[in-house]
């Protein structure tokens, strides 16, 4: 059952927090922008319960304040606080209890059952309706402080972030072995003994007697081939012994199997001559081709939302096994807040991200942006045109994909030039019968580039909307802020599993991020004290 709390309690005249306090500190408490009274104000009590009643429709006994268990969770993030150091700061430290409306001592927050229940029914939510609730409140908290300080939104800047998870980044065997190591411990006594084949139940023991680890230390390549192809023969019998109702990890180890494996029933070809219809044998189980296995194929049964992903090029590479956030901030306001967040598996691409976090800002600052400023991993055909389409919106991008190192133009005659970086000078291309534009590089020692017409026009494209001098520096600063929010990783995996958790991780560091950035404002204003009744 839903029921709504107050935003925060009336202060009681004897257990009162600031009830018993020297002039000095009770100046530093009540003041309006010492930053836990502006986590209240600006946060605490902006959030819209009423946005997570649908998770609390079938329960009997009405919920703990869900406005305080947000509080806990965004605090928690924004300090990198264990859960442990979370609660002993909520229950005992007078600023923290401010922070989320708590103004007597003798105030409690929810217990810890209760608040690992609000997160795991904001999961299972989101499994069941694909809702992220916390979007929806990110957007209701940034919304009411866009209109509280007055800000337009109408330039912005975005970058993303891959996030590598606390799953290793491992082989196909290990990833196929663990699988059914996870699945058969979830298994009871009475259903191990569905199993008849005694070669089975050998070969499971064996399975079972090490870790993941310790069976492919000193395993040779060809063993490992082998173990590979004996997993399928084996998961293909066990996921038509068992189901769901068996173990949690039967929809997982299925998922695995059909992504690692192909199945092909054969048929008796001697049968076949004697019968139209054939006898079919047991199907053929083999491993798929590295080839045809997607990126998005489950990693690890424990994190079975994550994908891989390779970006970037040399020194610049990264390889994870996770996630890819993508962070839009306003540019030239007085405080920059951060108008959006999204977060998606690792092989999202970046240019998917600009439309969205385009339509997300103007929804929440009610203003249409004029100039976004992006790098060139925003890029798309697609994402030109329909900024084209969109009247007014000028996009400052810094280069193109693949856009490499030469340079074209158009002369006065209409003919296509090419700047030759070897000689510095500009040529003609040569147009050929196949469409393709010819340019010999070098003097003496010369050779022949070919360059395709879709390539020129989409260099020559770029120089409308690249950024000029005195605007190159926009985009590189919204670097600072993915330091800023995701800086908590220090470049080391993330502790959470799971799309959910990851979300809610980098919408809590990104309200977190726009909290500081009012409380920096705040300090040049006149400071009068607040009151939280």
């Amino acid at each position: 059952m839903y029921k709504k709390s107050t935003n925060s309690s009336p202060q009681d005249l004897f257990s009162g927090s600031v009830q018993h306090l020297g002039t000095k500190k009770y100046e530093d408490l009540v003041s309006e922008n010492a930053w836990f009274n502006v986590f209240y104000s600006d946060v605490t009590s902006q959030i819209d319960e009423s946005l997570f009643e649908p998770m609390y429709a079938h329960t009997g006994r009405p919920n703990a304040p869900i406005r305080v268990l947000v509080g806990m969770i965004i605090l928690k993030e924004g300090q990198e606080w264990t859960d442990e150091q979370m609660y002993e700061n909520c229950r005992f430290n007078i600023a923290i209890m401010r922070a989320l409306g708590l103004t007597n001592l003798n105030e409690e927050v929810p217990v810890p059952s209760t608040y690992y229940d609000f997160k795991v029914r904001l999961s299972n939510y989101w499994e069941e309706n694909g809702v992220n609730l916390f979007s929806k409140l990110f957007e209701t908290i940034t919304t009411s402080q866009v209109s509280k300080y007055k800000l337009g939104g109408k330039q912005i800047r975005m970058d993303s972030k891959l996030i590598q998870t606390n799953i290793g980044t491992w082989t196909r065997m290990q990833k196929i072995l663990q699988a059914f190591q996870v699945f058969y411990r979830t298994l009871d006594e009475e259903a191990t003994k569905r199993i008849k084949k005694q070669a089975d139940k050998d070969f499971i023991a064996d399975i079972m007697s090490k870790s993941v680890s310790n069976h492919l230390y000193g395993m040779r390549k060809e063993e490992e081939r082998d173990w590979v192809r004996r997993l399928g023969f084996l998961i293909r019998k066990v996921l038509n012994i068992y189901s769901e109702a068996d173990s949690p990890h039967h929809a997982g180890l299925k998922r695995m199997f059909e992504e690692q494996y192909e199945v092909r029933e054969q048929v008796d070809e001697q049968d076949h001559l004697d019968d139209s219809q054939g006898d079919t044998k047991d199907p053929e189980v083999s491993p798929k081709a590295a080839t045809e296995i997607s990126s998005n194929s489950m990693q690890s049964i424990h994190d079975p939302d994550a994908s891989y992903r390779i970006k970037g090029h040399g020194s610049h590479q990264q390889q994870v096994c996770g996630y890819s956030s993508n962070i839009t901030e306003m540019v030239g306001e007085e405080i920059n807040l951060i108008t959006d967040v999204q977060l998606e598996k690792a092989t999202h691409s970046d240019d998917s991200y600009l439309l969205p976090a385009v339509k997300h800002t103007e929804r929440i600052t009610g203003n249409s942006v004029e100039s976004l400023h992006t790098d060139g991993a925003y890029d798309s055909y697609s994402n030109r045109l329909a900024l084209k389409e969109l009247e007014g919106k000028k996009w400052h991008l810094s280069k193109l994909k693949g856009g490499g190192i030469f340079q074209f133009r158009i002369n006065a005659q209409g003919q296509v030039e090419i700047y030759d970086g070897q000689m510095e000078i500009w040529k003609e291309a040569t147009l050929l019968d196949n469409g393709k534009y010819r340019l010999k590089v070098g003097g003496r020692k010369f050779n022949y580039r070919y360059f395709m017409q879709d390539r020129i026009n989409s260099y020559i494209a770029l120089q409308e909307i690249r950024p000029k001098e005195t605007e190159k520096g926009i985009r590189a600063n919204v670097e600072s802020t993915i330091n800023q929010v995701f800086h908590t990783l220090r470049g080391q995996r993330s502790k959470y599993r799971g799309q959910i958790r990851h979300a809610i991780f980098a919408i809590s560091r990104c309200l977190w991020v726009n909290c500081s950035r009012i409380v920096s404002f705040g300090k040049n204003r006149p400071q009068i004290g607040l009151s939280l009744t």
